[in-house]
């Protein structure tokens, strides 16, 4: 079992969602001990700054590689740690709300167990606005039922929460 880390003061600081996707990773020439070849990868957990890839043993920290992230595309990403199989990556440039939802949606597992949960997230509204529109409206953000995205969100998130325990359990 070997683990190495790179910035162990770094500490998950981002929500993530947990996910099981088969995805596909090129490396630079830095990018594997050994110079042995790997082209698929399990995506375990995933959030808008990073993610967790198991069967990624051979890497090495600091590598930079190019990830493929479901229904996202190719993206690069650090690898920060390796312990026994698994990779701890960090995003170049952190994933948009929009991107992370379509990722989180995308998990096989929860397609199979909860074939329309994956569905509702990915319809969610887009939540992250710019702060001229926050000032803009802030008159209006203070009224009440000012914002009806709020219970949609709280009930898929729930429901989301109940499906993972759900997963868990069994």
């Amino acid at each position: 079992m070997t683990s190495f880390a790179v910035e162990s003061s770094e500490r998950r600081r981002a929500f993530r969602f947990a996910i099981s996707h088969q995805s596909r990773l090129r490396l630079t020439l830095e990018g594997a001990a050994g110079g042995e070849d790997i082209d698929s990868v399990m995506l375990t957990d995933i959030s808008q700054q990073g993610l967790m890839a198991a069967g990624a043993g051979h890497l090495v920290p600091g590598a930079q590689i190019l990830l493929e992230i479901p229904l996202v595309g190719w993206r690069e990403v650090e690898v920060v740690w390796i312990a026994e199989n698994r990779a701890g990556c960090r995003f170049t440039e952190p994933l948009s709300f929009d991107e992370l939802r379509l990722a989180a949606a995308s998990n096989e597992r929860l397609a199979l167990e909860f074939p329309s949960l994956g569905a509702d997230i990915a319809q969610l509204p887009e939540l992250s606005r710019s702060a001229e529109d926050d000032e803009d409206d802030a008159d209006i953000d203070d009224a009440p039922g000012s914002q009806p995205w709020l219970l949609p969100v709280g009930l898929l998130v729930l429901a989301l929460i109940a499906a993972i325990g759900f997963m868990i359990a069994y």
